[in-house]
């Protein structure tokens, strides 16, 4: 779960009062929002993308939830489709779990003795016209 924390001027904070106080403020955080420039354009990819490149999880012990904290300088999400506000960070709670490289292994295994040719004895790979 990612949490985005806004820093709006004085001026767009007003605005943004009136949004909450009705219930209308809506701040993007799903996994397929990106963050934006000054400008308005994109500049990273999705968060579902994004986020496990700047989160350290490689050195987390497994079976946990961990938070993490990413400051942004100069990024910036579109409030409710229309206005351009300052992201100061993005707070990140995830659980770490790793995959076996036996279960890897057996899918590998799995996967040969599907395309196995039960003749030549071999693993027949064939390539779509599409790729």
């Amino acid at each position: 779960m990612a949490k985005v924390l806004i820093n709006p001027t004085d001026e767009q904070n007003k605005r943004l009062d009136v949004l909450e106080k009705s219930d209308l403020l809506h701040i993007p955080s799903d996994s397929n929002f990106c963050l934006l420039d000054k400008d308005g354009a994109v500049c990273t990819e999705q968060m579902q993308w994004w986020l496990p490149k700047n989160l350290d999880l490689l050195e987390k012990e497994d079976g946990r939830i961990y938070e993490e904290i990413i400051p942004l300088k100069e990024k910036y999400v579109l409030v409710n489709g229309q206005e351009l506000v300052k992201i100061n960070e993005i707070k990140v709670s995830y659980y770490v779990h790793s995959l076996s490289d036996e279960i890897i292994i057996h899918g590998k295994e799995v996967i040969e003795a599907v395309l196995k040719d039960f003749g030549t004895d071999e693993a027949e790979y064939f390539k779509r016209i599409d790729d």
